[in-house]
């Protein structure tokens, strides 16, 4: 399967398209990643649902702007290998290795093609209720931020 972003001419076509929409080519490029993200997420069998005001706002049409980020929440599904979680909550022992378990070896199902997926070090639930993964993007237009990661939050 080949993607858009695969395309030699990807960082054209944004800029065609932020000039048809009046956007600006890094916000394109953007929304480009989410989309694809989640439609990668899709595939890998997890079960997601979207957390925070952003995602349900943007649903219902009560607002515009773009994300830098992706809310989820993040459960087994489907996925065989994941290590299993008896509780999300609990702060004894057992179940906080069992969830840093589960985390540590999610980020090697979360594949979407073309960026790399990181656990990210600087953000670490001392308990594990939940883990935010970085998104190494390749851009091809220059990003208004210069921030080059996406995070994705799990539980």
């Amino acid at each position: 399967m080949s993607y858009v972003h695969e395309d030699r001419e990807f960082g054209q076509l944004v800029r065609i398209v932020a000039r048809a929409t009046g956007i600006a080519p890094a916000l394109i490029e953007n929304d480009y990643w989410v989309t694809h993200t989640l439609w990668a997420l899709h595939q890998t069998g997890l079960e997601i649902w979207f957390k925070g005001g952003t995602s349900l706002s943007k649903g219902f049409g009560l607002i515009q702007r773009f994300s830098e980020d992706l809310d989820l929440m993040v459960e087994q599904g489907a996925v065989s290998g994941l290590p299993e979680v008896t509780s999300w909550t609990s702060t004894n022992k057992g179940p906080v290795a069992k969830r840093r378990a589960f985390y540590d070896a999610l980020v090697a199902t979360l594949a979407v093609p073309g960026v790399r997926i990181e656990q990210d070090a600087h953000w670490i639930d001392k308990q594990a209720r939940g883990a935010d993964y970085l998104a190494a993007l390749p851009r091809h237009t220059a990003h208004r931020t210069g921030a080059r990661h996406e995070s994705l939050r799990s539980p």
